[in-house]
C-alpha cells in the first residue's frame, strides 16, 4: 500500500469527476496490511521460515524483526480503537461483528462476558489498539494491532505519545519480548521512544498519511483480516 499516491497522480486526473469503477467495493472487500508477532504456533514458525518472536506481514510473508529483542524504529500516524465481538468458532473461523471504540462503549464492554457452547467464559468483545505506521526504511504502510496481552505494551506507547504529539511527530522502537501467565508463555510487544522527527519530508509525508486514512479506516471491515489470538497461536482471517 503505496504511502505516495498523491504525488503520483497526473494533473489531469486530479479534478476527475465521474464513475470509478469501483463502486461496488465495500469496506469488507479492503484489507489494510497488518503486523503480526510469530507465535510459537504460527504455522511459518513451525516451519521454520522465521524465528519465534518475529514482527512480520502475514499478507506479504515480509519480515522486519527476525526473534525476539530485535528492534525495529517505527513512525506512527494514526490510532483508532475497535472492538469486535467474536461468534462462536465454524470451524477454523470465527465470525466477527465490529463496533467503533468510545469511552462509553469501552466502560462497558471490558466488562460483558459470554459462556460458549464448550462451557468456556470469555469476554465478549475484543479491544483492538490499532497504529497506522510506517517501518523504517520501508515505502509501504502497515497497521500494527494490539489486543489482549498486548494492550498494556499499547499504554506505555499511549502514554508516550501523549507526551509528544502530534503522532506524527516522533519515531519508536518496537520489539517483542516473552511473557509469562497461567496459560504458558508468549511474546508480546515492547515499545520505546526513539525522539523527534528531525526529517521535514518524513513529517510531511506522515501527516499525508494520516489524513488519508483517516478517511478510510472507518469504513474498512476490521473483522475480516484482523490477527485473533487462539491460546499461544496468532491467525489472520
Amino acid at each position: 500500500m503505496s504511502n505516495e499516491p498523491l504525488a503520483q497522480i497526473p494533473d489531469f486526473l486530479k479534478d476527475y469527476q465521474g464513475r470509478t469503477g469501483v463502486e461496488d467495493i465495500s469496506g469488507s472487500d479492503i484489507s489494510f496490511p497488518f503486523l503480526a508477532i510469530g507465535q510459537s504456533m504460527h504455522p511459518m514458525v513451525q516451519t521454520g521460515d522465521i524465528p519465534p518472536g518475529s514482527i512480520f506481514c502475514p499478507t506479504t510473508g515480509e519480515v522486519f524483526s527476525h526473534g525476539i529483542e530485535k528492534p525495529i524504529k517505527f513512525y506512527p500516524f494514526i490510532f483508532w480503537r475497535t472492538y469486535i465481538k467474536w461468534g462462536e468458532r465454524d470451524e477454523s473461523i470465527m465470525l466477527g461483528v465490529e463496533s467503533p471504540g468510545g469511552e462509553a462503549e469501552h466502560s462497558v464492554r471490558a466488562k460483558e462476558m459470554v459462556t460458549r457452547k464448550n462451557g468456556k467464559q470469555e469476554y465478549l468483545w475484543t479491544q483492538y489498539n490499532n497504529y497506522g505506521v510506517v517501518l523504517d526504511g520501508q515505502k509501504d504502510w502497515f497497521v500494527l494491532s494490539c489486543f489482549r496481552t498486548n494492550i498494556q505494551s499499547s499504554r506505555r506507547l499511549n502514554t508516550m505519545i501523549m507526551r509528544k504529539q502530534p503522532i506524527f511527530s516522533s519515531s519508536y522502537i518496537v520489539e517483542t519480548r516473552i511473557k509469562d501467565n497461567k496459560l504458558g508463555k508468549f511474546f508480546v510487544y515492547y515499545f520505546d521512544n526513539d525522539g523527534y522527527i528531525t526529517d521535514k519530508e518524513l513529517f510531511e509525508r506522515l501527516r499525508r498519511l494520516n489524513e488519508e486514512v483517516t478517511l478510510i479506516k472507518d469504513n474498512v471491515s476490521m473483522a475480516a483480516q484482523t490477527p485473533v489470538e487462539d491460546g499461544d497461536e496468532t491467525k489472520v482471517f
